[in-house]
């Protein structure tokens, strides 16, 4: 995602532009219709997560959009079963 304009008002209205591989594939008007479309761009093109995000990512797979083709690992499995048991 590239984010344009004031750090203050992200979480507002905001421009960003999520791109893949350079290319831009849409404009959103806030940064958390970004964060979906950058979400949905993993699942559609099967992009591998970055490392350093992969257990996010994965917790969002298996618990918010109940979708389980990506390996969950043991500790985001722990994670969901803690949630779960809440």
């Amino acid at each position: 995602m590239i984010l344009n304009g004031d750090p203050d008002k992200l979480l507002y209205t905001v421009p960003v532009a999520v791109l893949v591989d350079n290319q831009e594939v849409c404009r959103c008007h806030d940064i958390f219709s970004a964060a979906c479309a950058m979400f949905a761009c993993y699942y559609m093109f099967d992009i591998c997560y970055p490392a350093a995000l992969e257990n996010i990512f994965l917790f969002l797979d298996s618990h918010v959009t109940n979708i389980e083709k990506r390996r969950i690992t043991p500790s985001v499995q722990r994670k969901i079963n803690a949630i779960k048991l809440m």
